[in-house]
């Protein structure tokens, strides 16, 4: 671990001398320091002991020294809320500048953001006019579904993006960048605790002519890999043809997969507990051949049971 030295007056550090401490700046020490160019800035103590492009020069000096043009001074300058007071080189790799916004506050700011508009103004200010800083509902289940749906439609590294943005599945603009439009949607659109947000049109994007509040039981049905059975002029998932009918899916997924049965007879014959019955009738819709294929010992057990083979 590095020896901290609390006392730098007097020292030199390349073209820098060391003039005097100042007060810190986010609990890191601050010094004043003289290039020898005569130019005087403050400067980090742990930039001047860095251990790889450490400061030993002024900005200008550095600049010269490398043969980059100098930067445009932007002092007296404003930017959006921001007015530029004087230049502050605390570190040897981006030009800085001390801004007071139009509510008092002063801060530091990196030059570049300056001139790109990227910073216009104070952070306090910047939540006063953000759509997200200030509804305080960033902890809320809302917010998160929010956040979670924006997530998995444009970021590649977001859990479940294959089976969304992949797909071209988009959030629209009025809720993509506004939360409290989304919040005010589900608001008036029946939104509780115990519902989940669900899309008409799987294949449709999150907006709110295709979007509803369902719950997980409703949302399971409305899936792009449920099957979907047809009987009587109805199509239904095997969920909603279980709860018509009273069978379980899964005997209605075996009648179906397994046994070969038609769909009328899958869900309108009633559930029969003798296993064996509906195993010998298996083997005799696959043909002669297939009943020759029991074992002597289940025969027997068949014709101890009563069963006709």
């Amino acid at each position: 671990m590095a020896t901290v030295i609390y006392n730098l007056e007097g020292q030199r550090f390349g073209k820098l001398l060391i003039i005097k401490r100042l007060d810190k700046i986010n609990h890191r020490s601050v010094w004043l320091a003289r290039c020898d160019c005569g130019k005087e800035f403050s400067v980090y103590q742990q930039a001047l002991f860095a251990k790889t492009k450490n400061i030993t020069q002024c900005w200008e000096c550095g600049r010269k020294t490398t043969g980059i043009k100098n930067t445009k001074d932007l002092t007296g300058q404003k930017f959006g809320k921001w007015t530029v007071i004087k230049r502050v080189d605390l570190d040897s790799k981006r030009v800085k500048y001390l801004c007071r916004c139009e509510c008092g506050n002063e801060s530091v700011v990196i030059g570049t953001t300056l001139s790109s508009g990227q910073s216009t103004k104070c952070r306090k200010c910047g939540y006063a006019t953000s759509k997200h800083g200030t509804h305080k509902k960033s902890n809320t289940r809302l917010y998160n579904i929010w956040g979670n749906m924006n997530r998995r439609c444009s970021r590649k590294t977001a859990t479940g993006y294959e089976y969304y943005g992949e797909r071209g599945i988009k959030v629209c603009a009025e809720w993509k960048n506004d939360f409290l439009n989304f919040y005010n949607w589900a608001i008036n659109n029946g939104y509780q605790e115990d519902l989940t947000i669900d899309r008409i049109d799987v294949n449709g994007n999150y907006s709110p002519e295709n979007c509803r509040w369902v719950s997980r039981a409703e949302q399971s049905i409305n899936k792009r890999n449920n099957r979907r059975i047809t009987f009587n002029g109805e199509t239904k998932t095997i969920k909603e043809w279980s709860d018509d009918t009273g069978l379980s899916q899964d005997v209605i997924s075996r009648r179906l997969n397994r046994y070969n049965w038609s769909v009328e007879r899958a869900l309108t014959e009633p559930l029969n507990t003798d296993f064996a019955r509906n195993r010998v009738y298996n083997e005799k819709i696959r043909g002669a051949e297939g009943l020759g294929k029991l074992t002597d010992k289940l025969l027997e057990k068949y014709k101890q049971m009563g069963v006709q083979v």
